[in-house]
């Protein structure tokens, strides 16, 4: 089967590229011809090659037996303004990126952005080809929630966009439950839409060596570490996380790791400036064998979302938490699928979003039981390897996606 991808990420950006890469690394080991369509990384996380070579609008790659074709245009910056206007243009050239790609029997997609799922959809059509959609978030439910698209008019046209779009992909997946609800609720049939997580690769996660080495190296070898790791952008309740650091100036013993890029990254340095904070420490975005090496380095790990937003959603990070058997603290809206799985697993402390109060007396909690912890930490793992097994989730994509191809 030749299948053609059209992602919005892919390495070497970290977080959003590793799902993506991942699959298609699979699908290739499995016998089956996949090229990726994407854009070019951010400008400080393009490699010297790429830097090179890239002329004109495509750039041709190979990853790992995956075939990967590059787009422009390129954003350098990360405004809210340049965000919008790359959510429309980005999937533009994703679409003629998929011509280019040549003849396939299946496109893939994923949503968000929305307007990349409906660029997936016109491929298929253009192609004849089925067309499956991988759903990670539910646009524009998400963004109105946040308060970003607050416009009547255009807030009716994404609905539409994506009630065409769910319509027109031959079949679908989300991540969890609350999604699948969500989606039947918008008038989506039910045996159109499969049920499969994100996933951690299980296997590949060992209890590391160097973590005493990153300990001394960071000044934290007498710590009790609480880290957040990955995206600062408008979803995460981190103001909160950093309350809940001025709260606790006087324990000496407890310091905040916040690790990443974002938009909301340098207000949240500004803030802690204000604050005169010593407990709280950044450190830009890391390779993922790093990220993965300060996970099992720190006593506590955190999810975060803000309490506006109920949208449905896993974050990868909680699995990656989970993995490295590290109890978790969740500042998130209450039922939300990232407070059913800590309650299903018993694996963390949940904590009412925006209550940096409550924050505290879950750092307190945990600071002062390390058999707890443990006890946390060794059931979310048990959790991750029988429910979010990267091969089983494959498997169940391979399955999909042969009905798919048969269907057509």
């Amino acid at each position: 089967m030749k299948i053609t991808s059209l992602e919005v990420g892919f390495p070497p950006e970290l977080a959003s590229g590793r799902l993506p890469y991942e699959f298609s690394s699979e699908l290739v080991k499995r016998g089956y011809e996949v090229t990726v369509v994407t854009v070019f990384p951010r400008r400080y996380l393009m490699s010297e090659k790429i830097r090179s070579r890239k002329s004109g609008f495509f750039y041709w790659d190979t990853m790992n037996g995956v075939r990967v074709i590059r787009v422009q245009p390129e954003f350098s910056h990360t405004p809210l303004w340049a965000r919008a206007v790359e959510y429309i243009v980005v999937p533009v050239s994703l679409f003629f990126g998929g011509l280019l790609a040549g003849k396939s029997d299946l496109v893939l997609c994923s949503s968000p952005p929305l307007f990349a799922a409906f660029s997936g959809c016109l491929l298929g059509k253009v192609r004849r080809v089925p067309v499956m959609l991988r759903l990670q978030d539910i646009h524009p439910d998400a963004l109105v929630k946040l308060g970003i698209i607050k416009n009547s008019l255009l807030i009716r046209f994404l609905e539409l966009l994506e009630k065409f779009t769910y319509k027109c992909v031959t079949k679908m997946t989300v991540i969890s439950e609350g999604c699948l609800k969500l989606v039947i609720s918008k008038g989506i049939g039910r045996q159109k839409i499969e049920l499969i997580p994100n996933w951690t690769d299980v296997d590949s996660m060992r209890t590391s060596t160097k973590l005493d080495n990153f300990r001394r190296e960071q000044g934290l070898s007498d710590k009790f570490v609480v880290t957040y790791a990955g995206i600062m952008s408008w979803p995460q309740d981190l103001e909160t996380l950093v309350e809940s650091a001025n709260l606790l100036q006087d324990s000496n013993h407890i310091q905040f790791l916040l690790v990443g890029q974002g938009e909301q990254k340098k207000l949240l340095e500004e803030k802690v400036r204000k604050l005169k904070l010593k407990n709280v420490r950044f450190l830009p975005l890391q390779p993922r064998e790093t990220y993965f090496e300060i996970l099992q380095a720190s006593d506590v790990c955190l999810v975060s979302l803000k309490k506006s937003y109920t949208s449905p959603t896993v974050p990868s990070k909680m699995l990656d938490i989970m993995i490295c058997s590290k109890p978790i603290i969740a500042n998130v809206p209450e039922g939300s699928d990232v407070h059913a799985i800590i309650d299903q697993a018993n694996c963390g402390i949940w904590v009412e979003a925006g209550n940096a109060e409550q924050f505290k007396q879950a750092i307190l909690k945990l600071y002062g039981d390390i058999q707890l912890r443990e006890e946390m930490g060794k059931r979310g793992r048990e959790h991750v390897e029988t429910h979010f097994s990267f091969t089983a989730c494959v498997d169940r994509y391979e399955a999909i996606m042969s009905r798919a191809l048969h269907g057509r």
